[in-house]
């Protein structure tokens, strides 16, 4: 080998070039990478050991006693095809916590399926204090914000609990994280993770959170640096008004990371739940959730620049390459043993990490936690590019251009992906209905213009009918939600 690529040989030092020095200090620098990463999973190993799932012993007093806090539920809701949508929300009526209410946030007015199900759970349990608010109230670019904007208004408690529509909560949820609300504290937020699923989806979710992002996540708690997330938080309302309500936030697509910004610079800390966010969506595939975490990965390069250097070597696969060639460069250590050590070591961490979040038996092999684990790893860098790639987010059906310092605007488009109503008519005997064939009443669903299955055209009644039919690029896709929304009228 060229004795000018080994630093510790010839040339003398004196007589380096300016490659020589650049690639040493990428060695050093990628090496000390590679100890600050190992530092934070025993942080986040500590962490999950000795906090998650940890009964606090205010949390019983909580429950019982009275004069209490009382906690405002803003329950964000834009879509009812949720297939656990209706359980997730049950959840939140059979807290145990003394005063609480919920205040459910329609966005669509005309969604008369989600107010359908809303009501129901609120016939179903009177003695919980629960409204309703349709529409929301546009103040930003942010549909979230817009949403929960007249509940926010409306909410009658000093503690706010902002919580997504996937959300599950076990009955002792809130108490735990009201506990957690101490003098010093302003806001309170879940350590995401996802309810046990089958499929390969749901053990790629249950995969991730469970060590790549608890990893980050928990060491950034410890650290305290700001990592709240906004699927499951609880905030002090004098806060948030203090800094004009939620309105103040309605220019970002990541309220969360704002409000828990505000939240720290008022002089409060925030402080991550004993019990982790459970995540329980219907809806689970591959392709979801690579667009999620695509999409967290753009704001987080818009909010913070500087994550651009850093989080590509903070993955396994990257970070054991460019450190094998910093040993190597170094100390002329063989690469390949050093990344199959490396990646076995961080196998091995990230295994008890995601036991210790678990807090029991995982709903899959150890196989499979390998082949879904490296499946990870080696798609990591792939959702870096992407973010790079096409830096648009497009959420909640709308499309928006990021800012530096993550501050967002709507892309008004024409684009053929945005939704619309495309009308078609079906015919079948597979329905009755008290309309004539000549009628011209309609079935009105939301849709995406792109091909529709032929086959869907047989599945509605005797004669036409105009159907505003929900269209995708896939036709099997489009005959599946037609024929769903059939047997919801039928009953």
């Amino acid at each position: 080998m060229d004795s000018n690529l080994w630093p510790w040989h010839h040339p003398p030092w004196h007589r380096w070039t300016i490659q020589l020095w650049i690639q040493l200090v990428a060695a050093v620098v990628f090496l000390i990478s590679w100890v600050v990463l190992r530092f934070f999973h025993i942080l986040a190993l500590i962490k999950a050991k000795w906090w998650l799932h940890r009964k606090k012993p205010c949390s019983v007093a909580l429950s019982n006693e009275e004069g209490v806090p009382g906690v405002s539920i803003v329950k964000p809701l834009c879509s009812g095809a949720d297939a656990n949508l209706v359980r997730n929300l049950e959840t939140f009526f059979t807290l145990n916590y003394p005063k609480f209410e919920i205040l459910f946030c329609i966005q669509d007015q005309e969604d008369s399926r989600l107010r359908y199900f809303v009501e129901s759970l609120i016939e179903k349990y009177p003695d919980v204090d629960a409204k309703v608010f349709s529409g929301g109230e546009v103040v930003g670019v942010n549909p979230k914000i817009n949403n929960m904007q007249p509940a926010f208004q409306a909410s009658q408690y000093e503690l706010i609990l902002v919580s997504d529509s996937g959300i599950r909560m076990s009955e002792d949820t809130l108490t735990d994280m009201v506990s957690c609300m101490t003098k010093n504290v302003g806001l309170v937020h879940q350590l995401p993770f996802i309810c046990d699923k089958s499929g390969i989806a749901g053990t790629l979710e249950k995969v991730y959170f469970g060590t790549s992002h608890a990893r980050i996540y928990l060491a950034a708690d410890v650290l305290g640096f700001n990592c709240a997330t906004g699927m499951s938080a609880l905030m002090r309302k004098e806060i948030l008004t203090a800094v004009g309500g939620l309105k103040a936030f309605s220019s970002y697509i990541a309220e969360d990371y704002f409000m828990a910004k505000s939240v720290l610079n008022s002089g409060f800390k925030i402080q991550v739940s004993s019990q982790p966010a459970q995540q329980n969506p219907g809806d689970s595939s591959i392709t979801n959730f690579h667009s999620r975490i695509t999409r967290w990965t753009k704001l987080r390069y818009a909010m913070c620049p500087g994550l651009m250097v850093f989080e590509p070597i903070s993955d396994s696969v990257i970070q054991g390459v460019v450190c094998a060639w910093a040993l190597f460069f170094l100390f002329r250590w063989d690469p390949v043993t050093f990344i199959m050590l490396h990646l076995l070591l961080w196998f091995i961490m990230d295994w008890a990490l995601i036991h210790l979040v678990q807090n029991g038996p995982l709903p899959f092999s150890k196989f499979e936690f390998l082949v879904t684990w490296v499946f990870r790893e080696l798609t990591a860098p792939c959702i870096l590019i992407a973010a790079h790639v096409n830096p648009s987010v497009t959420w909640r059906n709308k499309r928006f251009r990021l800012k530096w310092g993550g501050v967002a605007e709507k892309v008004e488009t024409s684009d053929p992906d945005e939704p619309s109503l495309i009308p078609i008519t079906i015919t079948s005997s597979a329905l009755t209905t008290t309309s004539s064939p000549s009628s011209s009443s309609s079935i009105v669903i939301p849709t995406r213009p792109m091909a529709v299955s032929m086959a869907a055209s047989t599945a509605m009644l005797d004669g036409t009918m105009p159907v505003y039919a929900p269209l995708s690029h896939q036709g099997g896709a489009a005959e599946k939600f037609i024929c769903k929304e059939i047997d919801t009228i039928q009953s």
